[in-house]
């Protein structure tokens, strides 16, 4: 440096300034000139001073919402605390914004999966039980709220076109329970399993994917399992149930049936993001922990495992929470994680949720989802 120092020194002004210009040529970023790797890191780099710029905004008092297409097809909302809250409730404002850039990667945003989620999460709240399934076959709803000219049908059968529509419609539609369901039917002193001699592993498996009043007459031989009787189940199975399925009780589905479980489990394992209830002796029954993996791994756990991921912390609206992010994950022990005492398994009480990962991301839980919580907790005598 020195050396460059003296070498400088010994320039004219004219020659300073021709290098000075020079420079600054070099320094200014062309952006169409920038290669894929180069053009990521600056993307993420000026996020982070548009993040810087929000703020400020919000503390001068002004309210701001950023929603932002990357080249890649990704879709980002930033904004201020109660702008990011109103995008993440209004989804259509973000399918809107993509529709009219009208992208290639546009019609990956939504797919049927994402219909099925959508019909899925809106049968749980109204019918009160989460992580329920639509029984489309079986029946005993009806719906509202879907766009002009779509009529409600399994996911498989939109096409795109409508499969947009729909989610973009997706705060109108509601589901109504036509037909009432006791809940607490598992609970009555008629136990259709307790006069039959079923082996308890068959029970405890064929109970997490068809209703218990179902699996005698399937084991017997005189039914098997058909798609409609997959609907009504979230399932939450290891790989290792998945293969004893497929190897000990294939012959116990249709084509159709075993089709169904296969996608529906394969559904199950891509998904990651899930809440989880867990245990503290605050004054609180328990706090709400997020858990951005699959599920194969919180039903593989151990007790004493760490389980990483980030608490959610209540707002001051009911049931509504906000995630408490950092760049460092914070974990909880396993054995802490409130389960239920189901076919002698335990089981977590879980919320299947995919919550975008920055600060005062929101996310609302359904009174149900507490409501059984709590059931548990009292259960074990804990509150």
């Amino acid at each position: 440096m020195r050396f460059v120092s003296s070498q400088w020194q010994a320039l004219s002004a004219e020659e300073k300034n021709d290098w000075k210009s020079k420079a600054k040529q070099v320094d200014r970023i062309r952006p169409l000139e920038l290669g894929e790797d180069e053009r990521r890191k600056y993307i993420a780099k000026t996020k982070k001073n548009l993040m810087k710029e929000i703020s400020y905004l919000e503390n001068l008092g002004c309210e701001v919402a950023v929603v932002m297409i990357e080249p890649s097809g990704n879709i980002n909302q930033h904004g201020s605390n109660k702008d990011v809250q109103f995008l993440m409730q209004n989804e259509a404002v973000a399918i809107k914004f993509m529709e009219f850039f009208d992208r290639p990667a546009e019609d990956k945003q939504h797919t049927r999966a994402d219909v099925q989620n959508l019909f899925n999460e809106k049968y749980s709240e109204a019918c009160g039980i989460p992580g329920s399934r639509v029984p489309y076959k079986k029946g005993g709803f009806t719906v509202t709220g879907l766009p002009e000219g779509i009529i409600f049908k399994k996911p498989l059968n939109y096409g795109s076109d409508q499969i947009k529509k729909v989610m973009m419609n997706a705060e109108e539609i509601i589901f109504h329970i036509t037909r009432e369901r006791n809940i607490n039917d598992s609970k009555l002193t008629h136990d259709p399993l307790a006069s039959t001699s079923v082996p308890s592993d068959i029970q405890n498996l064929l109970s997490k994917i068809i209703e218990k009043e179902l699996i005698p007459e399937v084991v017997s031989g005189k039914y098997s399992i058909e798609e409609k009787d997959l609907e009504v189940k979230d399932l939450q199975i290891t790989e290792q149930e998945f293969q004893h399925l497929t190897t000990r009780f294939r012959k116990y589905f249709t084509e159709d049936g075993w089709n169904s479980l296969k996608g529906n489990y394969e559904s199950a394992c891509n998904h990651e993001g899930y809440i989880i209830p867990v245990y503290t002796e605050s004054d609180k029954p328990y706090w709400l922990f997020y858990y951005p993996g699959k599920i194969s791994n919180l039903l593989s756990l151990e007790p004493n495992a760490e389980v990483w991921g980030y608490w959610l912390n209540q707002t001051k609206e009911q049931w509504q929470y906000e995630l408490i992010f950092s760049n460092k994950k914070m974990s909880i022990n396993a054995i802490n994680i409130i389960s239920v005492q189901e076919n002698g398994s335990s089981e977590p009480i879980l919320l299947r949720r995919k919550i975008v990962l920055k600060r005062r991301s929101q996310v609302v839980v359904c009174q149900s989802f507490h409501d059984r919580v709590i059931a548990c907790l009292e259960n074990y005598g804990y509150v």
